[in-house]
């Protein structure tokens, strides 16, 4: 798996991510990180490389539960960079369906499409960090954590 330098870099990349954001992040980085990994670790565990070529349904069903833990950490934390993350995975996912209802995809094409979109997931979790370090250090509040007394807008 890791047998070329794009491969090792992307690893190096995705795992760098994942550290960083359970390193520094906070609630919402850190369960999409995870989630990440739990899906990287379980997708290799699902493919079936006899079919390769064919819809990889199980892989598909990892993918949208992904997407549906990264659907409500965006719904409960407002982080626009989470939601580019929601963004490009949901394209991910879209893969899988058009492979369902084309089967002429071919399988490179398929797969280097969800490579790609994994790639500029793990580039907006590292931005969402980056944003909630910055917070942190100018002491500015967490807009997803409310305030002990605050109104919420429903409230008026």
């Amino acid at each position: 798996m890791f047998d070329t330098l794009r491969y090792m870099v992307g690893a190096a990349f995705f795992f760098g991510a994942i550290a960083y954001a359970l390193w520094k992040g906070d609630w919402p980085e850190r369960v999409t990180a995870l989630a990440m990994l739990a899906a990287t670790v379980l997708t290799p565990l699902v493919f079936r490389h006899s079919a390769f070529a064919d819809p990889q349904w199980a892989v598909a069903a990892v993918d949208l539960a992904l997407l549906a833990v990264l659907t409500v950490v965006v719904v409960k934390s407002r982080r626009i960079w989470l939601v580019l993350a929601l963004a490009v995975h949901a394209l991910g996912a879209a893969s899988h369906v058009a492979l369902i209802f084309d089967p002429q995809i071919r399988a490179l094409a398929y797969l280097s499409s969800i490579v790609v979109w994994s790639y500029l997931a793990n580039g907006f979790l590292i931005a969402s960090v980056a944003q909630a370090q910055r917070r942190r250090l100018r002491q500015e509040a967490d807009p997803t954590i409310p305030r002990v007394g605050a109104k919420t807008v429903a409230e008026g």
